[in-house]
Order: structure tokens, then sequence, then C-alpha cells
């Protein structure tokens, strides 16, 4: 600290001395010990167990052996841990009794016996800490987060005493040594874990915490307690680094902005997020990271270090805003947007995680908005009290209708009646991590096509601890749930195609698909990861197939055609799962013309020449079209027993989970030794009965294969996914062809045309797409050649490039 005098002091000298009184008033992450997850007990017991010499008497034998055998040593990530976990408890404890002392004078050490101690206990656990250099293995989260804030609020708790050593006042070498180390542990937010690259020379930089996934997002800003940290070494750098950090990360990347934006992961371009890579995470290193660079924005606010929302920061936060809302119905979360998808969970409503950033946009920050935008972050401030997040009167797409999110692969349906997420798969994006040591263990589906279907919002928290792992609802894959062995795989799975889109303009209607071979996400080129590569998990690999759906009205039409296994030697059937949900114990089904109602378990192949169908009361209905799929059509409900600790590692510590769940499947078993096998089902969300909702369909498959995916809907709709640019789309009307690979979407309303496009391939080279047919269109982008009419669709370019483009043509 500066021995200036306040009137020698820098306007930014004398902000730091203001934050310095601040946070010596108050906690800082101050959770991270009220709720902690490795101790809870009184400051009383932890000065009771503390000795003379500085040592928490239960934790001297873990001490010795850390000393003996010099485990820190070790570049053992074993090892590492061992020494880990005994300092973060250590930490949280000396943090625990110091906070009896905040907001008091200081006492001196010499006349009372606890600070005595303390002083001694964090001189201790400071050197082994410091011993351990820049090792990183088994450190990750202790060393840069826990460590730190522990350090950074002792040293406030004992504000007085520490400002007294600085000030010379206090000159005994235990309590400045104390001072010293209470600094260099706190600094650690700062310089762990060590990047091996030129920041490591001057972490006081904004470079530091940019292109690196221990660096960006919330491992960047939102776990570390940068902030008081820099306060007490009352540092004016440090502030000045973190203004830039903090505005810096309100801002988006994209697949084709990843080596210059500022952040490679946090809010998406297309409303979404990235987390751990290019994973669609959207609520954890997200929201972390850039809530936390919020707030530190709001911290500066009247000080030197003040930063208004430019355009990029204000658009950000309400484009992520609207597109996080798709990721959240009535008051839950679906499942797979991150490693604890299979957590224990059950019915417990939640507001949106979002709802302290709009509530701080709102009462901060609404002046960075134009008029409109400012009444829909007051609207939408107002409409997530209730958990529904409808926003009538909203343009389309923005709160409701249909959405597609092009940095992450999934098209979502959402309205007040229904859900239904379709999460597909390109080697664009990373897959959802498994982490079998602390969360999710069996993450080797979850975009692959995987579909969920609800109404409630709670269908899955009560199925998932029953899944069969091998039928993800959506998903076609390999049987052999007892095959599949837990991993960490920090990286996932992707698709080893780059081809993935949906067309939509937002409403009611979308089309999609995507062509799917699984590949290890770890296994890209670039991605260093050995961890995510050590996979024992042969069964999931080896299977084929392009996969399109298509929304339309209160309907979804999936089609799969190619389906191939790769290996047909491998032991397991291939199967399509249609869904694989919450049993509410009333459901129908329709079997060889036969209609029956049930009310309990049962187990059947449904067999029809035209149509078979099953549904649950108040929940969707599916119907199988036996002409257009290979295999048979399976539907299954039965009561299992829930499997919830072999899924997911956090759940050891819930006592009361549910034993058993209700479970509503239906499926197609393709076979095993299978070449170029398809399917075609239809999935319905709306309110009316099966009966009517099946019959007549006016459903037109125009062709399902490789090359081409299509359907039109009476005649009004018609959706495309052209894997080859060479095919042409023949329907009643007229033919369509394009110039590269799409989604297409097309719908007639009064008097015109809406062409929906979008690139599957999210080529940044690619300015536009030609669209020909012979559909009697006209309008300003209309040429003829021939008898072709020809539209040139401009394709958004930079961190848009992949979104959906529609324009408004006339017909004749």
């Amino acid at each position: 600290m500066t021995n200036k005098s306040n009137a020698q002091l820098s306007v930014k000298e004398q902000t730091v001395e203001d934050f310095r009184q601040f946070f010596s008033k108050q906690a800082y992450r101050g959770h991270q010990l009220t709720k902690s997850k490795v101790e809870q007990i009184t400051a009383k017991a932890c000065v009771e167990l503390l000795n003379n010499k500085g040592q928490f008497i239960d934790l001297i034998e873990g001490q010795k052996k850390i000393e003996d055998k010099k485990l820190y040593l070790s570049e053992n990530k074993e090892s590492q841990v061992v020494v880990s976990e005994l300092l973060e408890i250590a930490f949280n404890r000396m943090w625990r009794i110091a906070q009896t002392y905040r907001g008091k004078d200081y006492v001196n050490y010499k006349k009372d016996a606890t600070i005595n101690k303390l002083f001694k206990a964090i001189n201790n656990y400071s050197n082994i800490e410091a011993s351990r250099g820049q090792n990183t293995a088994g450190r990750f989260h202790i060393s840069c987060f826990a460590i730190p804030t522990a350090a950074v609020n002792t040293y406030f708790c004992l504000f007085d005493a520490m400002e007294s050593v600085e000030k010379g006042m206090v000159q005994e070498a235990l309590a400045t040594q104390a001072n010293k180390n209470l600094k260099q542990m706190s600094y650690q937010s700062w310089t762990q874990p060590y990047r091996n690259d030129e920041t490591d020379k001057n972490p006081v930089s904004v470079e530091r915490f940019q292109k690196h996934v221990w660096w960006v997002g919330g491992n960047g800003l939102g776990f570390r307690s940068l902030l008081p940290t820099a306060a007490a070494m009352s540092s004016v750098e440090m502030m000045d680094v973190l203004s830039v950090v903090a505005k810096g990360g309100l801002s988006s990347v994209s697949q084709n902005t990843y080596d210059d934006a500022f952040w490679t992961e946090g809010f998406t371009a297309d409303g979404a997020g990235w987390g751990h890579g290019m994973q669609c995470l959207v609520w954890g290193y997200p929201i972390s990271g850039t809530s936390a660079a919020l707030s530190i924005i709001d911290y500066f606010k009247g000080t030197p270090w003040a930063k208004q929302l430019d355009e990029e920061n204000a658009q950000s936060l309400i484009n992520y805003f609207r597109g996080s809302s798709w990721y959240y119905y009535k008051g839950f979360t679906p499942p797979s947007l991150g490693r604890g998808s299979m957590e224990y969970t059950m019915d417990k409503q939640e507001s949106i995680k979002t709802d302290g950033m709009i509530k701080s946009t709102v009462d901060g920050w609404l002046s960075s908005y134009p008029i409109a935008e400012q009444q829909e972050l007051i609207d939408l401030n107002e409409d997530i009290k209730d958990n529904q997040i409808s926003m009538q009167g909203y343009p389309k797409g923005y709160y409701t209708g249909t959405r597609w999110f092009f940095n992450n692969d999934n098209l979502i349906k959402k309205n007040l009646d229904y859900y239904i997420q379709v999460s597909m798969a390109s080697i664009r994006c990373d897959g959802i991590e498994s982490a079998h040591t602390l969360a999710d263990k069996y993450n080797f589906y979850t975009c692959d096509g995987m579909t969920y279907f609800m109404k409630t919002g709670s269908e899955y928290n009560k199925a998932i601890g029953a899944w069969n792992l091998t039928a993800i609802p959506g998903v076609t894959s390999r049987q052999g749930e007892d095959k599949l062995l837990p991993i960490t795989n920090w990286r996932g799975y992707c698709s080893k195609y780059n081809f993935a889109a949906a067309a939509t303009s937002g409403g009611k209607n979308a089309a999609c698909g995507f062509i799917f071979e699984k590949m290890n996400a770890s296994d890209k080129k670039n991605v260093n990861d050995p961890i995510g590569r050590e996979d024992p998990n042969t069964i999931i690999y080896g299977v084929k197939a392009n996969k399109a759906y298509f929304m339309v009205d209160d309907y979804m039409v999936a089609l799969g055609a190619g389906i191939t296994n790769l290996n047909p030697e491998m032991e397991g059937d291939i199967w399509t799962t249609i869904d694989q949900t919450y049993y509410n114990n009333e459901a129908q089904f329709i079997t060889n013309g036969k209609h029956s109602n049930i009310t309990g378990n049962v187990s059947t192949e449904l067999k029809g020449d035209t149509l078979v169908w099953a549904s649950q009361k108040d929940g969707f209905s599916y119907a199988v079209l036996p002409k257009y799929t290979s295999g048979s059509v399976h539907l299954l409900t039965e009561t299992r027993p829930t499997k919830w600790k072999k899924i997911n590692k956090a759940n050891e510590r819930h006592k009361k989970m549910s034993q058993e769940a209700s479970i509503f499947q239906m499926y197609i078993n393709h076979g095993q030794d299978i070449k170029d096998a398809h399917y075609a089902y239809v999935v319905y969300g709306g309110k009316d009965a099966e009966t009517k909702v099946f019959n007549n369909m006016p459903l037109n498959i125009i062709e399902n294969s490789t090359n081409l995916q299509a359907i039109t809907w009476g005649d009004n709709y018609l959706g495309a996914s052209f894997y080859n640019p060479n095919a042409t789309l023949k329907t009643k009307e007229g033919e369509i062809s394009v110039s590269a690979p799409c989604a297409l979407l097309l719908e007639k309303n009064n008097g015109y045309y809406e062409l929906s496009l979008t690139d599957a391939e999210m080529n940044i080279n690619l300015k536009s797409i030609e669209v020909k047919t012979t559909l009697p269109i006209t309008g300003e982008q209309v040429s003829k050649e021939g008898k072709w009419h020809v539209v040139s669709v401009t394709m958004p370019q930079g961190k848009l490039c992949g979104k959906p483009t529609t324009v408004k043509l006339n017909f004749n």
C-alpha cells in the first residue's frame, strides 16, 4: 500500500482506498463460505481445532504426509488433489475465524491468543501452497478460486491489522509475514493456473483474460476474486485491466469470429452461449462470466473506471436475454445444457437464471438502449416473475415461435402450450462434457439429434433417472447400455460432418437437418485434450444417418435416411428413439387398426399398414408411418428403478431421491446389420384428439434420401434439407433447386411467399444462395432464366454467418 497522505493520492489511488474500506465491511463471494460443500463448522469449533503452531489438529497427520512425501512438488494429479483438499479446508477455516474480527480495531496479536494462532496458520498453510510453484495438476479450482477468495476475505476481515503492518505501525515478523502471505495467496486469482505463454510474465494484463479456457467466461471473471485482490494490493494497474476486461466480456463470439472475438466463450451471436470450448452451455460459464463482468462495471460506476455500455455491449446483453429464454420453460431448464443435467431436481421450479442480470440492466443501464428496447427490458423484468416468459406482442422469434441457434446447432419451438427442442450436431460445435468424478458421467448422445417434448417443463427431470442411456429421445444409436463406461471428456462428442441448419422466419414453422456420424470432439484439429481421448466406449461410434425435422402448425415431422451400421459385427441393434419421457399412467395406442387404452404397464410392437400411434393423456402424441420406415415400432410403458447416483456424482450428496420412475418409451428398432435404413414419424403437441389429428394429415413426403429430405404440408408449407445442391426438389406445383447445401422453408401466406434459407455449412466465403424454381413467383429479387425463376438470397456474414435469411416473394 502507498504511504502517501490522502491529500497526495491521485483520484484513482483514492478510489482504490475507497474500495479497500468497502471490502473491509462486507464479504466478497461470501456464499463460498456460508454454503461451502467442503464442510460447515462454527468459528468457535475452528478456533478449538487450531493449536499454538498454527495447525488444525485434525489436519496435522495429512500435513505430515504431504511434507514427508513432498506431495506439493508432485506432478501427479491425485497427489496434488490431496494437497488441495487439505488446503481448501484450512483456508476456509481461517476465513471463518477471521470473520469474527471483521470491522474491529486492530488487536495486538501478542495479547490475543486467537490472532496469534491465526497468523501462524496463515503462514503455515500459505507456505505449503506457495511451495507448489507452477504445477497446475489437481489444483485448478482450489488454487485460483477457493484459496484466493478465502485469503482476500481474511485480509479484509483483519483489515485494521493489515493496514497497521502496511503503514509500518507493526513490524513484527509474524504479522508482516501473514500480511505478505495473504496478498500472495489472493494474487493467485491473477496468476493461477499458469498458461505457459507470455502472459505468465505479466499476469496483470488484458491478454491474460483472453483466448484460454481457464481465463475467459466464468473461469476468467466469474469465480475469481479479482476486484478485492486489486484493492488488497492497492493496485491501480489491476483496476485498469479489470475495467477493460469487464467491458470486453460483454460481447459475443461466433465460429467465424473465434480468432478475433474478445472472449472465445460467453455470449454467442445466436443469443445462446458457449463454455469449455464451443459447448452449448447457456447457463453455466457464459452467464457466470458475463454477470461478473456486468457486476464489475456496476462496481466502477462513479469512479475513474466508469464505463458506459456501448452498442455492442447493450445488444449482446439483450440478445442473450432473448435467446437464453428459449432454454427455459415454465420454471425448468431442459436437460443437456451442461454437465449437471442428470443431477436430481424433480419438480423444483426456479426463476430464470438471467433474472439478476435483467434486473441489474433495468435498474442501471436502461439509458444504453433505444426507447423500444427499454420498454422490452422493463416488460421482460416483469414477465419473468411467473416463470412463463410469454412476452406477448413482441416479434415472432424473439421469445416464442421458432428459433435457430446457429452457433449451437439447436432448433427450438416454444409457445404457451408446448416446447420442442432439437439438438443437432456438426463438427462446428463441441458436445456436452462428461465429468464422472464430479457431475454427469454419461453424456454420450446429448447432441445427436436429441429431441425434447415438454408441456409441463418437468417431464425429463422426472424421467432421466430411469433412462435407458442408449435410447435418448430423437437419437439413432446402437443399443447396449450395460457396455457404457463413465468417463471424463471435457469436449464431448460431435459429428464428423459440417452440415447442420434450420430455416425459419421465427413463426410456428421451420425445417432443419444434419448429417450425423459421431466423433470425439477431442479429436478435432488443434484440440489438445488427452483426457477426452481416453474413451473406451466403442459402442457409441459407427452409426451414420441423415436426420431432418420439420415444424409445421402443431406437428413435428421427423425423417431419417441412409441409416447405416458401419460396424455391423458389433453387438447391438440400431434404434431410433422417438421419445423416452415421464409416464403419467394414462395412455392409448393403435396397432393393426385396433385402438387400446392403458392405465398401467405395456410392452408391445405397434403394427399397421399406413399409421401406428401412441399418446399420453395431456401429453404429446407420436405416429409412425410404416410405409416410410424400415424396422419394427415398439411402445413400452413401465416403472423402473432409478439410478441417480450412477449417472451423476453430485447425486451422492442428495439424501432423498425418487427410487423409481414411470417411463413412456416409443422407438423404432432398425436391426443390427443395416444399410440405408430409413424412418418417418410425426409428433403432435396440440390439444386435439389423436383420432382426429393423425387422420388425413396433409403430409406429402417428397423425398427422404441422403441427397434431399423434403416434405410439403398442404398447400402452404414446404420444408427441405438440401445435402446435395445438385438435387432437384419436385412438387406438384413446380421444381426447386439450390446452389449450395442449405435448409429451406417456403411458407405461403395471403398473396405472398416467405422464403427462408440457411447456409448449412456456415461457409464464410458464401455470399448468397441462388434458388431456382418453376413456381410462378415475382419480386424485386427474382430474375428469369428460361423456365426458371431465380432468387438470389444474400447470406449473413461475419458473426451472423449461419443465421437464416427470409425474403418475401409474390406469386401469380
